[in-house]
């Protein structure tokens, strides 16, 4: 959740049982069907689409090729996805996920700094599909990275999680979303709770799942 954007503003203003209009989002930034592996690189909320994609290529499509996660957050408080990418990489021996925390307090016992400190070296042979998302800096960055360590400029897909052009998401809803609040006591601020606690939403109507990775 990125704090003080039009996203962020409303829900710290939502009440209870509001009813809630939403329109998917129209984007293309979806899982593509390879041989090469598939690596994601994403900053804070950044690793959203990443979750069905990895469980779409994983649980739903068993696939044998590799997979790796690069996911950084600027405090541990904010870290959501951790079980699942976790569990995963315990499932599957082909799935890798790297966690980063770039300002950690001291109880913090995992790797440190930011995701391009640590997958420099994780990156053995360039022929592989690259989906990056996060802030639009450290898209451009990773990007860069990317190209200079020889994967091909076509083989990777990139979207801004901050971005707020008419193509904003990775999968596509051709309905109407109507969400019903349930819950509003952590909708207070930036330090009263985690992204994950947004989650809090009950679907009171919804149509279409069309795109692959998108859970049901």
């Amino acid at each position: 959740m990125h704090w003080g954007g039009p996203g962020s503003k409303f829900f710290e203003n939502a009440q209870v049982g509001w009813d809630v209009k939403f329109i998917g989002p129209l984007g293309q930034f979806v899982y593509k069907d390879s041989d090469r592996p598939s690596y994601f690189f994403a900053t804070g909320t950044g690793v959203v689409p990443f979750i069905p994609m990895v469980e779409y290529a994983l649980d739903s499509i068993k696939l044998s090729k590799e997979l790796k996660v690069f996911n950084s957050f600027r405090f541990q408080e904010e870290i959501f996805g951790r079980e699942l990418f976790e569990r995963l990489a315990n499932q599957y021996a082909n799935f890798k996920y790297i966690l980063t925390v770039t300002k950690p307090n001291e109880s913090w016992q995992g790797k440190r700094g930011r995701i391009t400190d640590y997958y420099q070296g994780e990156i053995p042979n360039p022929q592989i599909d690259a989906y990056i998302c996060g802030s639009q800096g450290a898209i451009a960055g990773i990007k860069q990275d990317l190209v200079n360590l020889g994967v091909p400029d076509q083989q990777v897909c990139l979207i801004s999680s901050t971005q707020t052009t008419a193509d904003p998401g990775y999968f596509y809803l051709p309905s109407t979303i109507l969400l019903g609040i349930e819950r509003a006591d952590c909708l207070t601020g930036p330090n009263s709770c985690r992204p994950s606690d947004f989650l809090h939403l009950r679907f009171s109507y919804f149509v279409g799942n069309s795109a692959r990775g998108l859970p049901g």
